[in-house]
């Protein structure tokens, strides 16, 4: 709008308001003030986002500190015979692994969630009001793309079980090979002090 007013004389009313209710200047200070404004409006939306992430992040952190509580009460009243059904890497992966993936989920994906759907909409308004075939063209379309990300998402969804399954068989791997090399240790350490005695 800046350029068609100012560079090719059609009038859309900015240069018009900002000198009657701002200030009347040349070319220079109209370019300048709008320069202005952008500027400040990047930096609100920057502030606004880092505001969007600490929220988010102290809702998940919540969320998944109360579970952590309620997951180690319910370990308590678990028997033993149940632990000795489940492998170790399994119980270690349901409780660090798990809770990190909602944590993540919670704090980044949800909140971009909300944004995208509140952008959505304002663009859609915005859309509306400057040309509406447009924007009935945009809003026919999106679905298709929602589609595709969906098919996508569920896609990353298998990915992220494979994933913790991974990690749970790492975690069992990497305990049993702690415990071989503690039972290692025992014979070393009783021989060298049998060779002290000796």
């Amino acid at each position: 709008m800046l350029v068609d007013e100012l560079l090719l004389g059609k009038s859309h009313g900015l240069i018009e308001t900002i000198s009657t209710y701002v200030f009347s200047s040349d070319i220079k200070g109209y370019v300048l003030f709008i320069l202005i404004i952008i500027i400040f409006l990047r930096i609100a939306s920057t502030l606004l986002s880092i505001l969007q992430s600490k929220i988010f992040v102290s809702i998940s952190k919540n969320i998944t500190y109360s579970m952590r509580i309620s997951l180690l009460e319910h370990l308590k009243s678990v028997s033993l015979k149940e632990y000795e059904s489940m492998r170790v890497g399994a119980v270690t992966s349901k409780l660090i692994t798990d809770v990190e993936t909602i944590d993540a989920f919670v704090s980044s994906t949800i909140s971009k969630l909300i944004v995208a759907i509140l952008l959505l909409l304002f663009s859609a308004i915005i859309l509306l009001w400057i040309h509406w075939q447009l924007a009935i063209f945009i809003l026919l379309t999106n679905p298709l793309v929602i589609l595709f990300t969906v098919r996508l998402a569920r896609n990353v969804g298998r990915l992220k079980k494979e994933e913790n399954k991974a990690i749970e068989f790492s975690n069992l791997h990497l305990l049993k090979l702690w415990s071989f090399f503690i039972k290692l240790e025992r014979p070393i350490k009783k021989t060298t002090s049998l060779n002290k005695i000796a």
